[in-house]
């Protein structure tokens, strides 16, 4: 009987939504309300997590034409040199406005009217993209490559091979040396194999290192490598003999500590 009041009960629900719209119980409207505006909780939350994603805060521009806002200028000329103060609306009846436009390129001071500079709109314009694509190319070509210290002698010759085809490819590389969670701690031969056989790779792929070692021995190590623009006989630089300096010291630090014991 239990069972036969619950069938009722369901079919009775059923006939109310399907059959009998006009007059929806109470009961049955909550649930759909509730489960309504949770969905258009959700689907807040998402968009809201969209935007700010992809939100770019804006560029700032430097103050153009009338927008300088001074009643005087100083205009930087061709050379470079200062020129003498004149009114801003003199400034912008000296130029075709379709050709040129006036940019402000050092705000007043309380001894000088704003520094402004004359520009053509298209070689502006071809200035800006060159530089927004060279630094596009700078991004893109930065690759890292990351080694632990007690790295395995297959893993390491797969990541060294790796950093050498990226220095071939005239990438600019970041070299991540670091320990992993939950790992052992490396032995000083350990990281003294890792850190010259990076050196040794980036010597073989006619690269250098480019920047100062940053961190410590057996924890976390980092510094960049690049090829040179040009060719040549490759000698160590200062940067190079800094990191294999540093090995040798952790290797006597680390002896004389086990002398101590």
């Amino acid at each position: 009987m239990n069972h036969t009041r619950g069938f009722a009960s369901c079919a009775q629900v059923l006939r109310q939504v399907f059959i009998a719209p006009a007059r929806p119980s109470r009961a049955c409207i909550l649930p759909l309300q509730s489960l309504r505006n949770g969905t258009q909780l959700r689907s807040f939350q998402q968009s809201h997590r969209l935007a700010l994603k992809e939100y770019r805060p804006p560029v700032v521009q430097s103050p153009r034409n009338e927008g300088i806002g001074a009643p005087f200028v100083h205009i930087v000329n061709e050379e470079g040199s200062l020129g003498p103060k004149i009114s801003l609306l003199d400034a912008l009846d000296s130029f075709d406005r379709n050709e040129s436009f006036l940019m402000q390129v050092k705000a007043a001071t309380e001894d000088l009217p704003p520094i402004c500079k004359l520009y053509n709109k298209k070689e502006h314009l071809k200035a800006q993209k060159t530089s927004e694509k060279a630094a596009r190319a700078s991004k893109s070509s930065t690759k890292q490559v990351e080694l632990n210290w007690a790295i395995d002698a297959h893993d390491l010759s797969h990541r060294l091979k790796q950093l050498q085809k990226f220095l071939e490819k005239d990438h600019r590389v970041e070299i991540v040396l670091t320990t992993k969670r939950r790992k052992r701690n490396p032995t000083v031969p350990e990281i003294k194999h890792v850190v010259q056989s990076v050196l040794d790779t980036i010597q073989a792929a006619g690269a250098r290192q480019t920047s100062e070692p940053e961190g410590e021995l057996g924890k976390q190590l980092k510094f960049v490598a690049k090829r040179p623009k040009q060719g040549g006989a490759q000698q160590k630089t200062s940067s190079e003999q800094k990191t294999s300096n540093e090995v040798k010291t952790g290797e006597t630090s680390e002896a004389q500590k086990e002398g101590d014991h």
